[in-house]
């Protein structure tokens, strides 16, 4: 007679266990994987890209429509446009960071 609680396989333990599971263990692994390098020239870029001068003299100069000189904002292709930059600039870091350059 077949119980209703008969399974086909076996679990083994050992398989399914994860070793240092706790908040901390993973906050620890999660620190020593930071690549802090790339992070400190990411933090300038992103100062640098979000500066007055940048965004009134370069930005506007090459593309059109993302400074508003009447309000003195940034619009917001301005905006994404920036994030655009930040983005590619950090794959190119990435890259170099991972060849050996820096």
């Amino acid at each position: 007679m077949s119980s209703i609680f008969e399974d086909s396989e076996e679990l083994i333990f050992t398989e399914c266990s994860v070793k240092n599971n706790d908040l901390f263990g993973v906050g620890g692994k999660l620190y020593d994987n930071i690549k802090w390098k790339i992070s400190f020239f990411i933090f300038i870029l992103y100062i640098i890209l979000n500066s007055d001068i940048f965004v009134e003299n370069i930005l506007s100069k090459f593309i059109d429509g993302t400074y508003d000189q009447s309000s003195d904002k940034i619009t917001e292709k301005g905006i994404i446009t920036s994030g655009i930059v930040l983005s590619l600039l950090y794959i190119m870091m990435d890259l170099i960071y991972e060849n050996g350059y820096i």
